[in-house]
């Protein structure tokens, strides 16, 4: 009875517009109120290297963005470089060595007809004929060995050479690993049953002949790199996981970590505070629609708003 005089009294003493303005206000700050007392997350009041008085855990899942990219790194410097085989380089290696001794016999010949210096000779048409500058890098005495062999001889010396260069150049060579690779050519022809002199020809031509047959592949590289950091999980903080226990030192992760979760005192995050008024509003919003299309008059509108007021009231205070 005391409620339906109250209900009575307030319907007759103000119009529907006023009291569902006043209505509509109340409910709105009640709801954000006492929601928010709910949504609110708890904060500590720490600082960077200080003591935790009590044990810190939690409230929810996120994903730590900073140690999911540190992990993300971390496998791509992991990966090696990648190095690609090149068939080519063996290829052009053994027909360097061919041309030499051809060059060297196409010499013989010509010095057996016309009267002139067989190294300078040579040395011109390698220059001019040959890719690289080989009489850069092979001496004289090499040169001049192989001019003085006979054509058996310089036969056995290139096939000894050839034979050992087109198997080593077979296997994958790194430029870190090259003088381990010379040496075994070196080795291979020193088994060679050579005059001593060629042989030390042969050995100085084939160490010349070795050459890093892999390449550095950037592309490759890159792509297996992004693949790795793709197959990184995401690190995650787990909702209700320990951040730092009670009496242990907060550094710098934990900090970071607390920071990343609102869980410190003066961190600020309006972001809760903005999500819940958006949801207050969309309910107040919904009752303001369902009375205002309601087929009542404007008296009972009264009544029923007052009503829901009261029971709003009563579940949330």
């Amino acid at each position: 009875m005391i409620v339906q005089k109250w209900i009575t009294r307030i319907r007759s003493a103000v119009s529907y517009s006023m009291l569902a303005a006043l209505m509509y206000t109340l409910l709105t700050i009640i709801l954000f109120v006492v929601l928010y007392m709910n949504v609110k997350p708890e904060t500590y009041d720490v600082e960077l290297f200080s003591v935790a008085d009590k044990t810190i855990r939690s409230p929810k899942t996120i994903v730590d963005k900073e140690k999911t990219e540190e992990e993300r790194k971390k496998a791509a410097e992991e990966v090696e470089d990648a190095y690609v085989y090149n068939q080519d380089t063996a290829l052009n290696r053994v027909s360097l060595v061919n041309s030499i001794f051809d060059f060297i016999q196409e010499v013989k010949k010509e010095s057996q007809k016309e009267e002139r210096a067989p190294l300078a000779e040579l040395k011109d048409k390698l220059t001019k004929n040959v890719t690289e500058d080989v009489t850069k890098s092979i001496s004289d005495d090499v040169f001049l060995t192989l001019l003085s062999a006979d054509q058996e001889e310089l036969e056995k010396t290139r096939n000894a050479i050839v034979d050992n260069v087109e198997f080593t150049l077979q296997q994958r060579i790194r430029k870190e690993h090259l003088t381990d690779f010379q040496n075994q050519v070196e080795q291979a022809i020193e088994k060679n049953p050579l005059a001593p002199d060629l042989k030390r020809a042969a050995v100085e031509i084939g160490r010349y002949a070795i050459v890093p047959t892999e390449e550095y592949d950037s592309r490759l590289t890159s792509e297996r790199k992004e693949q790795a950091q793709e197959e990184v999980e995401p690190v995650r903080i787990l909702q209700g996981q320990v951040i730092v226990q009670e009496g242990h030192l907060i550094d710098r992760d934990i900090y970071r970590q607390l920071k990343l979760l609102g869980l410190i005192n003066h961190q600020r995050s309006y972001k809760p505070v903005f999500g819940l008024l958006i949801f207050v509003l969309v309910v107040v919003f919904l009752l303001i629609y369902s009375f205002h299309t309601a087929s009542l008059p404007s008296e009972k509108k009264k009544s029923y708003l007052l009503l829901v007021g009261m029971i709003f009231t009563f579940l949330f205070c």
